[in-house]
């Protein structure tokens, strides 16, 4: 199929299949049957099974998905997600901040592909027509800007859409989803396979942010929740997006 593709901008073929958010974030998810347990954005108290993670047809040309995208995705796996982050290492300290969470302080990931990453990831749900992202979505300028650093390879200010990234060594029997809390309209959270990630809109400038958030000094904080905790997150972005849904107005 000829089209517009969505990164480059050019008139190109466009692939048939392409992930919303790579792959290997949905790795340990699918159930016996294959399938991944996906809740609606708008509205959380409808749900669906679906057979691989959320995809789109038609919106990128295989250079832009496989080469330009493909490279920051294969960053992050390799040097993040495939790596023994919740254990003590070289790359990765464990350190206590309260009863019951532990920071994961991250010391050598590269600034520019990582923060570049979360910003696809961001970009990529913005522009995406699929149902578990129809109730998030980021001004014209907001995309066309991030379009622009993804594929230039700009190097991006680390006060614009900082994320801060929370996990948990989450029970075998816990039920992982995918689902998104867009009820607040500074800040934007994604929940996939055991991770939060937040991002602020709105050039937030607070410390905390500013601390755990991926910093040019290629150092990067991520919060880990105990099991307990991680609960009770989980409840607080299902009950508080359900909702959300019923009176969007609140």
């Amino acid at each position: 199929m000829m089209g517009i593709c969505q990164l480059c901008k050019k008139e190109k073929e466009l692939i048939k299949r392409s992930h919303i958010w790579p792959d290997f974030m949905y790795k340990g998810m699918y159930d016996a049957k294959g399938r991944l347990y996906v809740l609606n954005s708008a509205d959380l108290t409808k749900h669906q099974t679906v057979q691989s993670g959320s995809h789109q047809s038609g919106i990128f040309c295989s250079q832009c998905d496989n080469v330009a995208l493909g490279k920051l995705e294969r960053y992050a796996s390799n040097y993040l997600f495939r790596k023994p982050y919740l254990a003590e290492g070289p790359e990765f300290k464990q350190v206590k901040v309260a009863r019951d969470m532990d920071l994961i302080y991250c010391q050598k990931l590269d600034y520019n592909q990582f923060k570049r990453f979360l910003l696809s990831l961001l970009w990529r749900a913005s522009i995406s027509k699929e149902a578990l992202f129809e109730n998030f979505k980021l001004s014209e300028e907001q995309e066309e800007f991030l379009r622009e650093c993804i594929y230039s390879e700009a190097v991006v200010d680390e006060a614009i859409f900082p994320c801060v990234m929370m996990t948990a060594e989450v029970p075998e029997q816990d039920e992982n989803f995918i689902a998104i809390d867009a009820t607040k309209p500074e800040l934007i959270k994604f929940y996939i396979n055991s991770f939060v990630y937040t991002y602020y809109l709105d050039g937030n400038e607070n410390e905390m942010v500013r601390q755990l958030a991926i910093g040019m000094d290629k150092k990067m904080g991520i919060l880990r929740a105990s099991k307990e905790q991680w609960q009770q997150i989980r409840d607080s972005i299902i009950n508080g997006t359900i909702a959300h849904s019923k009176n969007p107005k609140l």
